[in-house]
């Protein structure tokens, strides 16, 4: 298996799950379901899905509710497959729960050293400096 020093092929990335309240136990069951998910129709590039999934959440659509920046059916499908395992790692993972949560909560990537969450974990904040005059 690479591990970046001895093979100097990256890691394979890692599922992350973060859910507010969760054991580690439940953690776990939800990473299964998730992992299931994402690998019932083979080995999938995890960061091509996540990627795939921001990319649909900012889809422009025309005056005519036509898309302008459309991403591709591989995408589509891909991002789907990731919002699945969300949703099956929630449900998995909150099983005996009241509620599951509505928020607090996300799948995100371990790359052997850098976490890759979701972009609405921490939403870029544009900032800018006035200029004195």
């Amino acid at each position: 298996m690479p591990d970046g020093v001895n093979d100097p092929r990256r890691p394979r990335p890692k599922l992350i799950l973060h859910v507010e309240g969760a054991r580690e136990d439940e953690l776990a069951r939800g990473l299964s379901a998730a992992e299931a998910v994402l690998r019932r129709d083979g080995d999938i590039d995890l960061e091509a899905a996540m990627v795939a999934n921001a990319s649909r959440d900012f889809i422009m659509l025309d005056g005519d509710l036509q898309p302008i920046n459309d991403i591709t059916e591989e995408e589509h499908r891909l991002a789907k497959l990731w919002e699945d395992a969300l949703s099956a790692a929630l449900d998995a993972g909150c099983a005996g729960w009241a509620e599951e949560p509505v928020r607090g909560f996300w799948l995100g990537i371990d790359t052997g050293g850098d976490t890759i969450r979701p972009w609405y974990v921490d939403p870029p904040i544009a900032t800018f400096r006035l200029k004195d005059e």
